[in-house]
């Protein structure tokens, strides 16, 4: 029965976890989808049909790898990265893809098993930067902004990640537990049963009878010698 529950627990959580990623992806693609110079804008230029797809492909580059971000995080965040030079670099509106870039953060520090200490180290990094940054230059004070929220996504994913770790081995001693409770109840019953057997046995060899008769009448029913 705590397996079958377990079970089930996992699968709701995997449907559930699902379900996020694809909503994830789904509104980093609504947020990049306006920067795309579709056919139809603006209406007084036409862009050429390389560009749109190009563009496009930016844009589905910043969502759709969000839904294997919980198995590859690593490889999420380095295409987040990516996009967001390309986009610097085409001097583009960089909103849609800096949010991508923090969620891929995140992602990295609450799923990146392997690299969660890079990541607890990163997001640090990432404050003291901005908080340097600010000290230092009054002048480019907001420069700090985007380091802070850097690391800040890394530390809150990784604090996530802590969290679910100590959720996963609550559930996991309670599991124990039930389990050695049981073992314990067998453990008395069984224990009780021959602790019974053998005292029928000695009473059977003091009064001289067959053991089949002493737990006839412990039970209250009359044992019949067979003739001969």
């Amino acid at each position: 029965m705590v397996s079958s529950s377990s079970g089930r627990r996992v699968l709701r959580e995997l449907a559930t976890a699902r379900r996020g990623d694809l909503l994830v992806a789904a509104g980093l693609f609504g947020w990049a989808a306006p920067d795309v110079p579709w056919w139809w804008k603006p209406p007084t230029h036409v862009p050429a049909t390389p560009v749109v797809l190009g563009y496009l492909a930016l844009a589905l580059a910043i969502s759709v790898p969000f839904l294997w971000r919980r198995r590859f995080p690593v490889t999420v965040l380095l295409i987040a990265l990516t996009v967001l030079v390309i986009r610097h670099v085409l001097r583009q509106n960089e909103a849609a893809v800096s949010a991508a870039v923090l969620v891929a953060a995140y992602g990295l520090g609450a799923y990146g098993t392997r690299v969660s200490r890079y990541a607890r180290w990163l997001g640090w990094s990432g404050l003291a930067i901005g908080a340097a940054v600010a000290v230092t230059w009054n002048s480019f004070r907001m420069a700090g902004v985007p380091f802070a929220l850097l690391g800040a996504a890394f530390l809150v994913g990784d604090a996530a990640m802590a969290r679910r770790d100590a959720v996963t081995s609550a559930i996991e001693a309670a599991h124990l537990a039930e389990r050695a409770r049981i073992a314990r109840e067998l453990h008395d019953v069984l224990a009780h049963q021959l602790s019974a057997i053998a005292l029928q046995a000695g009473a059977a060899r003091i009064t001289g009878a067959e053991p089949a008769e002493v737990l006839g009448t412990a039970s209250g029913c009359p044992v019949r010698r067979s003739p001969g």
